[in-house]
């Protein structure tokens, strides 16, 4: 598993954590738009609510940057091809055959 996707599996174990918890600890609903004890509630379950949806954010977009991962080197590999002569079994030379070589 990469660094990226346990972080992000734990940002949503953790959002899913807070959802449960506060759907379990809500008051039931009224058909007052605001209760008598004033805006305290609304305000803190928003407070709550963003700073929990600011932190999961904040930590998926801090994951590191390593910077580009290159496949072959940055810089041209010298490569020529040879004509090196087939031995045969006593010795002689029996024809040619073309190789790649790189330096």
């Amino acid at each position: 598993m990469t660094s990226l996707s346990r972080k992000t599996l734990s940002a949503a174990l953790a959002s899913a954590t807070l959802t449960i918890f506060f759907a379990a600890s809500a008051a039931p609903a009224s058909a007052r738009w605001r209760d008598d004890d004033g805006w305290g509630g609304p305000a803190a379950a928003g407070l709550i609510g963003g700073l929990a949806l600011g932190a999961i954010v904040g930590s998926a977009a801090s994951a590191p940057s390593y910077g580009p991962v290159y496949d072959e080197p940055a810089y041209p590999a010298s490569c020529w091809i040879e004509r090196r002569p087939i031995i045969g079994r006593f010795g002689q030379t029996i024809g040619y055959r073309r190789f790649r070589v790189c330096r």
